[in-house]
Parts: structure tokens; C-alpha cells; sequence
């Protein structure tokens, strides 16, 4: 340099490290924050994995996955709550719920808070605490978020009761909708999640569409492995044959589930398929009255399969020659990993998935006799299969951005984007 002369650029002075507490709300959420938790170790922040258990029910557990991710990790005080209770009783617990969460913020000494749920009473309580610390709140949501059915019909009485509910979680600051807790970000998977938020109610300034990491991650891991030999091991764990698969992913569809299986085994032995039912994680039904009721119903094990823990929603897609599902994200599951998928949608329920009108890449089954024939032909015609494997493209774009890989950094660009800017009040 020039003796007098002054540098024209300065050595740019390292980024502080932000501490990200992350708060799962059930067992699948450690899996889901993962790759988001990866990235920011990388750049140098820091990541601490905020036990909730104490205040959730046993179904909603995460501490296993919790201690098993390799991250540090800090426990919420015992609360004077019976996770199981009603959320009336549970919301009447706020303050015990809220000082237990202060605590633990405190002791965390996180900078900005992710959370996987914000609905209802004990999620909404810890929001209300992050908030009264000034840190930016992220909700990364479990699952889709899904449009609501232009088809659901309630009853008299459900609309009076489901207005008193509304007017009692406001009261006692217990919440609802999802996005609706205050949080300053919501990172959704993709922008039909926008819409059905910004429908319920969420601010859309605070909406960001990101894609999905977890897909991303899994189209990435259906190329790499071999899939035979994956299917192979399910397959003999499971005790299924040789005949093709037909996968219902099982949820709450008001009643009718156990009508859509009936329906399902008579499509598989007309065609020659056994049926796999896979219970959600968190349902409170078991494979074994499933396969009680089965046998009363004259089904037996060459005709449907029931699991819950066994396996995994993707090592099932993997094995299934068909997906069929109501609002599961089992469908988009389905769509990465390359399987036909039909739809039930004469179920009685508050969502629907719309993706046979927006991309022709499912097929609609609007009564049971409808899903017969749309599951015989997935199973039968070549020309049904391809072209559903035409239009999967169009819906992997619209629904997981194309899984371009760039999911995680979206979130990254979110979240400093936030913490640029004062918390919304």
C-alpha cells in the first residue's frame, strides 16, 4: 500500500452466533427441523432443542428423537397439568404453563424460537412467553396445510357447538387456526399452504413459501438407494406377497374409514392386490382392533395388512403400486416417490386436496363405487398410469417447488430477513 494511503475496503468482521431454540410438539417435528438445524450449525450458529413433553401427552412425545439427534437440549420444568386433559382444563393451567416456559427461556438463552405447532392452549402459551421476551417466533408447520372443502357439510348443532368453542379458546387465549398465534414468520411448503392460510385469517406479510427440505432430502434418497432391495425388506418385515399394493394411509375421515377399506379390499381381489392400511402415528386406534374388526368383517391377512409403528409412511409408499389417501401428505410422499395416487373425496371432512382439477396428477373418487373403478384402472391400465406420471411433474412444481434444492436457504433468507426487523406486536 501507498505510505498515507487508507484501505479503499475493510476485513468484513465476523457474524455473531444467534442461539435457535427449536420446540417440537410431537414426535415427528426433530425430523422435519433437521435439515434447517444442519444448515445453521454450518454457518456457525448455535442450535438448542427445547423439551416440551412435560406438557404434552404421551402421543405427542419427542423426547426420544429429541436425544437422539445429537443436539444439546433443555427440558421443561414439570407443570402441574395433565397433558391428556381437555384443553378447557389445559388452557386454566396458562400461568403454570407460561412460568414453566419463561424458566426455560431463560435457562435456553435462545434468540429467536421455532416452532413445529402453535394451535391451542399450551403451544399458544409458549408463543405468548417468546413474545414477552422480544424474540422473532417462527412457525415451520407439521404437515400441509391444506385448502378447506367446498363439499363439508355440519350439522346444526356442530356449527352452534364449533361457535362456542371458538368464542371460549379466544376467552381463555387458548387459539385455534394454524398461523393465527402471533408468530412473526410462517415458513410454508408451498403456495396453495399460502392461500388456505391467508383464507384463515394469517397476515400475509408474515407467509413465506419455501418448499420442503424433507422432500427434498427424500427425492434425493429415492435416486441414491435401491429400491427393490428396499421394497424387498418392508415387504418380508410386513408379511406382505408377491401382488401389488394398495396403500391407505388412514386418518380421521368422520367416521367412514372403516367403509373405505371395505371398499378397498373388494377393488384388490378383483384385482388381484392386498390392501396396506397405515394407521397415523398419533392415532389412537391400534392395528390390533383394526384386524379385530377385520375378521369380523370377513377380512382376513390375504386381503388387507394393518401396521402403525412397523413401518414408516415412506417405506409404505415404497411398497405400494397405488396411494390412496383423503388429505394425507402421504400424496405428495407419493409424488416424489413416484406412485399413482387416488383421492377420496366423498369423505365428510373440513379439507380437501384439490390436485386432480389443478394438475390432473391424481385421480378423484367422489363415492365408493368411483373408487373401485379409479383404483381397478390405476392397476389395470397402462394408459391411466402414464398418464398420471405425465401430469406428476406439474404437480411437484406446484406443490414442492420443483424440489430445486433451495428450500433450506429460503428459510435461512426468512429468518434473517425477521431478525432484521423489530418483532410484530
Amino acid at each position: 500500500m501507498i505510505p498515507g494511503a487508507t484501505a479503499d475496503r475493510t476485513e468484513a468482521s465476523p457474524r455473531p452466533a444467534v442461539r435457535f431454540g427449536f420446540v417440537p410438539s410431537n414426535s415427528s417435528q426433530v425430523g422435519k427441523f433437521r435439515p434447517l438445524m444442519d444448515a445453521l450449525r454450518r454457518r456457525g450458529d448455535e442450535v438448542v432443542l427445547l423439551d416440551v413433553d412435560t406438557a404434552n401427552g404421551a402421543a405427542f412425545a419427542a423426547r426420544p428423537q429429541i436425544e437422539s439427534s445429537g443436539y444439546p437440549s433443555e427440558a421443561l420444568a414439570p407443570v402441574s397439568l395433565d397433558p391428556d386433559a381437555h384443553w378447557v382444563l389445559q388452557a386454566l393451567k396458562r400461568g403454570a404453563i407460561e412460568r414453566a416456559f419463561d424458566d426455560l427461556l431463560v435457562r435456553s438463552a435462545v434468540d429467536v424460537l421455532v416452532f413445529g405447532y402453535d394451535s391451542f392452549a399450551v403451544a399458544r402459551a409458549f408463543v405468548r412467553v417468546g413474545k414477552q421476551h422480544d424474540l422473532p417466533t417462527v412457525l415451520i408447520p407439521d404437515g400441509l396445510v391444506v385448502p378447506a372443502n367446498p363439499r363439508y357439510r355440519r350439522n346444526p348443532l356442530a356449527v352452534v357447538r364449533d361457535g362456542v368453542v371458538e368464542t371460549l379458546l379466544r376467552a381463555l387465549g387458548a387459539g385455534s387456526g394454524r398461523g393465527r398465534s402471533g408468530v412473526d414468520a410462517v415458513l410454508v411448503m408451498n403456495s396453495m399452504g399460502r392461500e388456505a392460510l391467508v383464507s384463515g385469517g394469517v397476515p400475509p406479510e408474515t407467509i413465506h413459501v419455501v418448499g420442503s427440505p424433507e422432500y427434498e432430502a427424500l427425492a434425493a434418497r429415492v435416486r441414491s438407494v435401491d429400491e427393490a432391495g428396499e421394497a424387498e425388506a418392508v415387504r418380508a418385515r410386513l408379511g406382505l406377497d408377491r401382488r401389488p399394493v394398495i396403500l391407505f394411509a388412514h386418518q380421521d375421515l368422520h367416521g367412514i374409514e372403516r367403509g373405505v377399506v371395505r371398499t378397498l379390499v373388494e377393488a384388490g381381489r378383483r384385482a388381484g392386490a392386498i390392501v396396506l392400511v397405515k394407521l397415523h402415528p398419533r392415532a389412537s386406534e391400534r392395528a390390533a382392533d383394526w384386524i379385530l374388526w377385520a375378521e369380523r368383517e370377513g377380512i382376513g391377512p390375504k386381503d388387507a395388512v394393518f401396521v402403525g409403528a412397523q413401518c414408516t409412511s415412506i417405506e409404505a409408499v415404497r411398497v405400494a403400486a397405488i396411494c390412496v389417501t383423503a388429505y394425507s401428505t402421504v400424496c405428495l410422499e407419493a409424488f416424489v416417490c413416484g406412485r399413482p395416487v387416488v383421492i377420496v373425496q366423498y369423505a365428510n371432512v373440513p379439507y380437501a386436496l384439490p390436485y386432480a382439477a389443478r394438475y390432473g396428477a391424481v385421480l378423484d373418487a367422489g363415492n365408493p363405487a368411483e373408487l373401485v373403478r379409479e383404483v381397478f384402472a390405476v392397476l389395470r391400465d397402462p394408459g391411466v398410469r402414464d398418464r398420471l406420471e405425465a401430469a406428476r411433474p406439474r404437480a411437484i412444481a406446484g406443490e414442492l417447488g420443483g424440489l430445486d434444492g433451495g428450500s433450506v436457504e429460503r428459510m435461512l433468507q426468512a429468518i434473517d430477513a425477521l431478525r432484521a426487523r423489530p418483532p410484530l406486536s
